[in-house]
Formats: C-alpha cells, sequence, structure tokens
C-alpha cells in the first residue's frame, strides 16, 4: 500500500509541476505578445491607398495618416500641442454648435488614436 501512496503521490506532484508549466509558458506566451505590441510603432501603420482615398473623400481620419492628410481631411485644428518627443503632438478640434471636441493624437508624425472628448466650458 505505501508503494501505490508513493506512485500516487508522485504522479500528483508530476502533474502540479507540469500545470504550473503551462502556466509559465502562457504567461511567457503573453509578455512575449505584449512586447512585440509595444514595438510595433503607429509609423509602421500604413492605411492602404483604398481606405486613405476613402477617408480623405469623407473627411475621416485614420491611423497612420499623416499631419498633411489630417490637414486636408479635417482642417487646422484650434489648438496643437507638442510634447518633448519628436512627432509626438496632440491636435483639439472645436466643432461648432456640439460640445465634443474631437482630439487627435500623433506619434512618429503620424495618427496614432483620437476621441471626442467633451468641451470645457459648453452650455447649451
Amino acid at each position: 500500500m505505501s508503494y501505490f501512496f508513493l506512485i500516487m503521490t508522485g504522479c500528483a506532484a508530476l502533474n502540479a509541476l507540469n500545470h504550473l508549466d503551462s502556466h509559465d509558458r502562457i504567461g511567457e506566451r503573453i509578455e512575449e505578445e505584449q512586447r512585440l505590441q509595444a514595438q510595433r510603432k503607429p509609423s509602421s501603420i500604413q492605411p492602404s491607398d483604398d481606405d486613405m482615398d476613402r477617408a480623405l473623400r469623407l473627411g475621416h481620419i485614420v491611423l497612420g495618416m499623416t499631419h498633411e492628410d489630417v490637414l486636408v481631411s479635417w482642417g487646422e485644428p484650434a489648438e496643437k500641442q507638442t510634447s518633448g518627443n519628436p512627432g509626438a503632438e496632440r491636435w483639439i478640434y472645436h466643432r461648432t454648435g456640439t460640445n465634443e471636441a474631437p482630439i487627435v493624437y500623433f506619434e512618429n508624425f503620424r495618427v496614432s488614436g483620437w476621441e471626442h472628448a467633451p468641451k470645457k466650458g459648453y452650455t447649451d
């Protein structure tokens, strides 16, 4: 009976180690994917010609657009804010008659994101 107990205990221990090892590998894969995503820069995002043409025609913006593209699509912003990093900017637009102030973010001189924030001090 003691041999059976030792074998079962050993199997359980190996199973637990395998289980922990698989969690470690999953964690390593997640960390690797996060590292790779962090390395991807907005400058590497290049909208296709069709996406760019469509966006410009409709007055939209897409990730990877340049400053010039955004100026063509949305016009001159009400305010441009720069950071200490070259190519990192924030353009703030004020839409007449609305309470939103679209903000376009640039990294490496290309659109990296945008949001529609409420205008400060806006009243109906």
